[in-house]
């Protein structure tokens, strides 16, 4: 992570860009360890493993290879009229791609139309995933049946497949048959959303006002995570379960509606403290909360998984997870 983006010196981060190769590499990490502990879920985690660590290899190459696979190269860019940064520099009738700076207090609604750098939507993400689905895929260990016969799908995947795949990742509606294949579709998307989310120039100056989607890419929280470095120790931050951006939030406030009166937290017994449950009340929604002051080596996206036991005592008390793990998506 770029721990600097838009502050002022002395002043915590308002907004972390992500740095691809550590990120993933810490991820293969983390979901190791946790296969080692988690009897029930440790083929999956291991799975997931084995391509963090082929994501971490392609985050390693040069931007100017990556490119080449993924099939935009500098196009991109320069249809969007970015600059050298990434950022838009468009002028358009449409909403400028590049976002504004948010000063204390303000709120997102004070300055409409605005949208994140990256865009979800964008039909550039279809044509670039097939050849890195295709990498990816061929580190899938056929474990399984069913693990064959989704490598093949990716192996064979055609622009439109990739299309309507992503359209589900991202309204959470599949069709019939496409559940199986959506988190490993996640997998290349978060390449290659945190390798252009890295290029950004800072997006923010000053704190931006609380927002419940991720001002890079639009995408929905993970979970939210407690730093325990300088000036952001015991900060609180969201992170973006696509392109791994992480965005400062208020510690007791709902990342679903925005409330603070009925917040409470929920961890299962034994747990250490490590993830927790920001639960709210009014809305009866909750976000996990991975505590990284206690255990650095955490990682959202894993330990998220690795707490399915959580989210199923908290469905047994009435509460919805507002969080989206692209690799926890939910089957037919």
């Amino acid at each position: 992570m770029n721990p600097g983006a838009g502050t002022d010196a002395g002043q915590p981060p308002a907004i972390r860009l992500p740095e691809p190769r550590s990120l993933f590499t810490h991820r293969a990490r983390r979901l190791r360890e946790l296969a080692a502990l988690t009897s029930g879920l440790s083929g999956y985690l291991s799975l997931l493993a084995t391509l963090a660590e082929r994501q971490a290899a392609l985050s390693a190459e040069r931007d100017a290879d990556l490119m080449r696979h993924d099939g935009t190269g500098g196009a991109v860019a320069r249809e969007r009229g970015a600059g050298p940064d990434g950022a838009s520099t468009e002028a358009s009738g449409e909403p400028s791609a590049s976002p504004r700076p948010l000063a204390d207090g303000q709120a997102r609604q004070d300055f409409p139309p605005w949208q994140p750098p990256l865009s979800l939507q964008d039909e550039v993400w279809a044509l670039s995933l097939p050849p890195l689905l295709q990498r990816l895929a061929a580190a899938l260990p056929p474990v399984t049946p069913d693990v064959g016969e989704t490598s093949r799908r990716l192996i064979g995947a055609t622009p439109d497949a990739v299309g309507r795949w992503l359209a589900g990742l991202v309204s959470g509606e599949c069709r019939s048959g496409d559940a199986a294949v959506l988190p490993f579709v996640a997998t290349g998307l978060q390449v290659l959303l945190a390798q252009r989310a890295s290029r950004l120039a800072p997006v923010a100056a000053g704190r931006p006002a609380a927002s419940p989607v991720c001002p890079v890419c639009g995408g929905w929280p993970v979970a939210s995570v407690l730093r325990a470095w300088g000036e952001a120790s015991g900060l609180r931050y969201l992170h973006c379960g696509l392109c791994a951006s992480e965005w400062l939030f208020p510690r007791i406030q709902c990342a679903h509606c925005g409330s603070q009166k009925a917040m409470a937290f929920v961890e299962i017994e034994g747990g250490g403290g490590v993830v927790k449950a920001a639960t709210c009340g009014d809305c009866r929604a909750y976000l996990k909360q991975v505590d990284r002051s206690r255990l650095p080596g955490a990682d959202a996206i894993a330990d998220d998984l690795a707490t399915l036991a959580l989210d199923v005592l908290l469905a047994e008390q009435g509460f919805a997870r507002s969080g989206f793990n692209p690799c926890l998506f939910p089957g037919e």
